[in-house]
């Protein structure tokens, strides 16, 4: 179970790194998350994206299965709640 929850997240991570990488695409729009920056280049994206995807990897094999499941679950949430706010801005996959 957990390690479809975490596959879950993975797929969540590139979703959310994909939209991200579209927000350049919109006027007006910008990036929130406050260590990428307002703008960030595709280099900064895609490296932000891979250090906190392995980031998240590495924590689930270091912690005991329940706080995994919980870290994963908080990720869950987090990302699932980015990916919604970008598609209502019309950010694309």
């Amino acid at each position: 179970m957990i390690t479809l929850l975490n596959i879950l997240v993975v797929i969540l991570l590139f979703v959310d790194y994909r939209q991200t990488l579209d927000i350049k695409n919109h006027a007006g729009d910008y990036e929130i998350n406050l260590i990428l920056g307002k703008h960030p280049s595709d280099i900064r994206v895609s490296i932000y994206f891979l250090i906190v995807t392995l980031l998240f990897t590495i924590v689930i094999w270091a912690v005991p299965i329940v706080w995994a499941c919980l870290w994963t679950l908080g990720w869950t949430i987090v990302e699932g709640w980015a990916i919604i706010n970008n598609i209502k801005l019309g950010l694309k996959i």
